[in-house]
């Protein structure tokens, strides 16, 4: 497979003269970011640029970690998950760190589990075709899902879960909508 850029991505920070260092690895590939730290404006620059990723064999789906630390050693970490084979079905597995997943036009489906944090999935769900995958959580059956549903934010065309209050929530962008069929519950 040829280069995947990720690209038009920011750090948001208060302390805009601290210096930031980047890091980005893939689970299946090589990734390249420039430069790799800086003063906040620096950084910005890089990642809006994008992040270069290039698959090492060919894996059908990959991740990749990309964290940002600041001088002090804050740091934040955003996974990218992503299909890499261009087929499908696919399915795409939460960390418990903040997940972007990216949609394809394949059957997908979105595995969450309890502490997933803050996640999104971009770039098309399909609802009627794609599945989130909520078996992980016991304690959401169809009564709490309807719950769930029912008690979503439908913002600009998307839409965001409280799946375990603020804990775990899901952002849909793109999707004004979801319905009990677009989930897989635990039995």
């Amino acid at each position: 497979g040829g280069t995947t850029t990720i690209s038009n991505l920011s750090v948001a920070d208060p302390d805009t003269s601290d210096s930031f260092t980047i890091t980005a690895t893939a689970d299946h590939g090589n990734v390249a970011v420039s430069p790799a730290s800086g003063n906040l404006a620096a950084v910005n620059g890089a990642l809006g640029t994008g992040i270069a990723y290039t698959p090492m064999g060919t894996p059908a789906t990959d991740k990749i970690a990309l964290t940002v630390t600041d001088a002090a050693g804050t740091h934040d970490t955003v996974n990218f998950i992503f299909n890499v084979s261009g087929t499908g079905p696919v399915t795409l597995q939460g960390t418990s760190d903040k997940d972007v997943f990216f949609a394809t036009s394949y059957q997908d489906t979105f595995v969450f589990a309890p502490n997933s944090n803050q996640d999104v999935i971009t770039n098309g769900f399909q609802s009627g075709t794609d599945k989130i995958d909520l078996q992980a959580f016991s304690s959401i059956d169809a009564t709490a899902l309807t719950t769930l549903l029912a008690t979503a934010d439908h913002t600009g065309g998307n839409t965001l879960l409280q799946i375990n209050g603020t804990t775990d929530t899901l952002l849909v962008k793109g999707v004004a909508a979801l319905n009990a069929n677009d989930f897989i519950l635990h039995a």
